[in-house]
């Protein structure tokens, strides 16, 4: 009964814990990034894939940018009419998918006519899929509302025209200063009520000719016909990085303009074009790989989307992570209480396991990313508690002299009519009872500042460590508890204490050391213990432990007994309510 108790707590103990240290770290903005730092990482140390040799980088550098007329190289736009051409070069190239990875600002589409004339041109091109992003912003104006799914997500109101054509998808969807932990997969524009999907996916998709229309996203799970990967929080589609910060094919967009008007096109037949701006502008901030520009954020994306499934890099269910976590706090909180040397120096790493050895084992091995910060504070904690309850029950140091004489009060007490008990209840219901009863004993003696001896048969032998004065109430109010607690249906019992002077010393019983009080106390502590039953009270006590008693509670004399083993009289009382 004691071991399913201990069971039962370790569980509920670990169970609280968990959802706590979740709510914590949910609410508490420096948990809350130590558990994104954690995830990141172990996202970043996952094994790279190998590059995709169809994925090439155009990417709008300095000096293209000064060779195409922007006054200032460092940070200005070029002009759109540049964009628009090498669009339209790329779809006459037979390029599998030409990606816009810049979100143009200006809204006077008539002033770049040459830009959508070029757009006109592309779009006619069917070996192409041409995708553009959209600029999303905020629904919500409560700033401390993290409004994931209501985006409204716009773009040039000249680009309308060729929603048709064209594949429209999310820009990035981070902050560019935030760390990386993953891209959304999808989201919902809430004006139209329309899925749109990452750029990175719809490139994938576009290039394996894959209709984005028939993708589902059902239990974390984004669906489409012939392809498949695991989303995780928020619906994040994870990255999985390629080795250095420049995996891919890249080309300077003047290079690939110039390349392009002298018919040079074979290198971008059949490839995914990604056409960014890698001036700084656009760059994150990745953990182990540094600043990356956004592009290259994309093509890794696609390159991760590309890779076969048991490549491509999953997230931990979300839904059923709560269960080991539990599982593994309660096995160590009875560990600990276990005592064993090896259990216990198990649970004291236990953290460590959970917290790191087992997310990087999942993440080099399997391609599984998990959290770590709050099972290792989850494991950490129950850890605690359990060394705590095992300091609170572990036996103080016996620091008793054997021979040495103390001043205690012993009390005794014994079950009358065991006899006839048993033969009611039987032997086997009878000893089960009578555990449980010394059991609730036990636990007011040691509330009262006492502790059980021994057992003697049908009973015990408790004694009081102090001098009278604060041994006898304690013994009293130990021997009122015990009878109060106790239900029609349990025992009949009976108590006799006295307090004096005490020795004792260790004794082998049953092969084990047991310390056992003796002297004149002990002896007429038995006797009035045996004297109760016959003067039909519950509770009696001797005069030295009466004169004590008499200025805390009201005291009754039963007479002048004669005791066996006592030498002469002696005056027995008992309390009266």
């Amino acid at each position: 009964m004691q071991r399913i108790k201990q069971i039962a707590i370790a569980i509920a103990i670990a169970t609280l814990t968990s959802f706590v240290v979740v709510t914590a770290i949910n609410t508490n903005p420096f948990l809350n990034q130590l558990e994104q730092g954690t995830i990141n990482y172990f996202q970043s140390i996952i094994p790279p894939l190998e590059k995709q040799s169809d994925i090439i980088l155009v990417n709008l550098d300095k000096e293209s940018a000064t060779a195409l007329g922007a006054s200032n190289p460092a940070q200005d736009s070029i002009n759109r009419k540049f964009h628009g051409e090498l669009i339209d070069r790329l779809a006459k190239a037979k390029a599998s998918v030409v990606l816009v990875d810049i979100i143009f600002e200006e809204r006077v589409p008539e002033q770049e006519a040459e830009f959508f004339s070029n757009l006109k041109s592309a779009a006619e091109t069917s070996s192409t899929a041409i995708i553009m992003t959209k600029e999303g912003y905020e629904v919500t104006s409560d700033d401390k509302e993290d409004d994931w799914i209501g985006h409204v997500f716009d773009c040039d109101p000249g680009l309308k025209q060729f929603e048709q054509k064209f594949d429209f998808g999310m820009a990035l969807a981070f902050h560019p200063d935030a760390l990386v932990i993953g891209c959304l997969a999808s989201k919902t524009d809430v004006e139209t009520d329309k899925t749109i999907y990452h750029t990175a996916l719809l490139t994938a998709w576009r290039h394996m000719r894959l209709n984005p229309n028939e993708a589902k996203l059902h239990d974390g799970r984004l669906h489409l016909p012939g392809w498949d990967a695991q989303v995780g929080f928020n619906n994040e589609f994870a990255l999985q990085w390629t080795n250095g910060k420049n995996a891919f094919k890249t080309i300077p967009f003047l290079t690939a303009l110039e390349s392009l008007r002298k018919g040079d096109s074979a290198i971008f037949k059949d490839k995914i074009i990604i056409i960014g701006d890698t001036r700084g502008s656009d760059v994150v901030e990745v953990p182990i790989h540094g600043s990356v520009p956004g592009s290259l954020v994309i093509a890794n994306l696609v390159n991760s989307a590309l890779a076969p499934g048991s490549q491509r890099l999953k997230w931990f269910n979300s839904d059923s992570h709560h269960i080991p976590v539990i599982l593994f706090s309660t096995f160590m909180f009875l560990a600990v209480l276990s005592q064993k040397r090896v259990l216990q120096i198990i649970s004291l790493l236990s953290p460590l396991i959970i917290g790191l050895l087992i997310p990087i084992s999942f993440a080099l091995i399997f391609h599984v990313v998990m959290p770590a910060t709050w099972p290792f504070i989850s494991t950490l904690t129950t850890v605690v508690i359990a060394l705590i309850t095992l300091a609170v029950q572990a036996p103080q140091k016996d620091t008793r002299i054997a021979g040495e004489l103390s001043e205690a009060t012993v009390l005794f007490s014994d079950l009358t009519a065991s006899t006839e008990w048993v033969q009611k209840i039987g032997a086997v219901e009878y000893q089960h009872r009578f555990g449980e009863w010394l059991d609730e004993c036990e636990k007011s003696i040691r509330k009262f500042g006492g502790h059980v001896e021994r057992t003697t048969g049908d009973g015990f032998i408790a004694v009081f460590p102090n001098p009278p004065v604060v041994s006898c109430p304690n013994a009293l109010k130990t021997c009122q508890e015990i009878l109060a607690n106790m239900t029609q249906n349990e025992f009949d019992v009976s108590f006799g204490f006295e307090s004096g002077p005490v020795s004792g010393g260790y004794l082998i019983e049953a092969g084990r050391k047991v310390w056992s009080s003796s002297g004149t106390t002990v002896n007429l502590a038995k006797r009035l213990q045996s004297e109760a039953g016959k003067l039909n009270e519950l509770i009696v006590f001797g005069p030295i432990a009466a004169r004590f008693l008499k200025e805390t509670t009201t005291v009754k004399s039963l007479g002048h007994h004669t005791l066996k083993g006592i030498e002469g009289e002696i005056e027995i009382f008992t309390s009266t309510p």
